[in-house]
């Protein structure tokens, strides 16, 4: 008996799992950076990833790449 909680700081996704392309295009950023104004009030849903994962809240960063 037990569970298994993997503590991050690194999402590591795939398009498939939800990460948005549309907004996070490596060429894009890095011709004109993307801001929070860009991604405010959005909510995005990662899905399909093998076990549970608990991120810090603020002030710890949370890299999603």
């Amino acid at each position: 008996m037990g569970s298994n909680i993997e503590l991050n700081d690194t999402l590591q996704i795939t398009t498939a799992q939800g990460f948005p392309s549309d907004i996070l295009d490596l060429t894009r950023h890095q011709q004109s950076p993307v801001t929070i104004k860009d991604v405010q009030g959005q909510t995005f849903n990662f899905t399909d990833k093998d076990s549970v994962r608990i991120f810090h809240l603020d002030p710890v960063r949370v890299y999603l790449v």
